[in-house]
């Protein structure tokens, strides 16, 4: 690498090449530590989120974030279903029940509980339901999960579970499609207390048989990183648990 004399030390050819590629490889190494850095003081870049395809009480949270952080993206994958967060370049994922994977961190953001209920224009023409057995006489929107149980089931305060078998009229893939064919007059459902607020408020929608529940649901949001977690995902976290109300109906 060098030439050497008695009086005089320089660079050889491939020590010129070598100084010049090592400059090159400290200004890059210079420049990802300033991009890290960034990161970590600034809430910019793009933040990858993973939400269920009915997204009502997310969507005005990530609206309101987005206008205090104008240098931020953001790019949803909607589904219901699990995904792979390292495959997918996931920075957060919003979930319902506990987690299975002992590689992701997990933020607990409340719950919420299943109640029956139908359209105002279905109940209609029908007698209002006084006890369980009376849902027999209306039709059944189920999701997928509950038909593959082959019953619903219930429960009232201080009291066991509850089962009632009948066969469904529709059953649907998402929350987001059982709660469009209920609310469209297909039939009575179980739905999430928090997804049907705005409709149990305007009338839309009817509770049925109020004193039963459903299953209790965990809400929890979800990340892999497990040592230096990026400022963006750490204030957006901050910002959901501070801001999302998970209404009781």
């Amino acid at each position: 690498l060098l030439n050497r004399t008695t009086r005089s030390l320089s660079l050889s050819e491939i020590g010129a090449r070598y100084y010049k590629t090592c400059r090159t490889i400290q200004e890059l190494s210079q420049e990802a530590n300033a991009i890290a850095l960034e990161s970590r003081e600034s809430v910019s870049g793009v933040l990858r989120i993973k939400v269920p395809v009915a997204t009502a009480l997310l969507t005005p949270l990530i609206c309101a974030f987005m206008r205090q952080h104008p240098d931020l993206s953001i790019e949803l994958v909607e589904s219901d279903l699990p995904v792979d967060m390292i495959e997918r370049r996931l920075d957060v994922a919003f979930t319902s029940g506990n987690s299975t994977d002992a590689n992701l961190r997990v933020v607990p953001l409340g719950s919420v509980f299943e109640i029956l209920c139908a359209s105002r224009d279905y109940l209609a023409d029908k007698a209002m339901p006084t006890r369980l057995a009376d849902l027999g006489e209306l039709d059944w929107v189920a999701h997928s999960g509950e038909h593959k149980q082959g019953r619903i089931t219930v429960r009232r305060s201080g009291k066991p579970n509850q089962k009632l078998r009948q066969s469904p009229r529709i059953i649907t893939q998402s929350a987001a499609s059982l709660k469009g064919f209920i609310v469209n007059g297909a039939g009575f459902g179980m739905l999430p207390s928090a997804f049907v607020a705005e409709e149990l408020a305007n009338g839309s929608l009817v509770r049925i048989l109020p004193e039963y529940q459903g299953y209790h649901i965990p809400i929890n949001a979800v990340f892999g990183y497990q040592n230096t977690v990026p400022l963006k995902v750490r204030v957006f976290l901050d910002f959901i648990k501070d801001n999302l109300k998970l209404p009781e109906c």
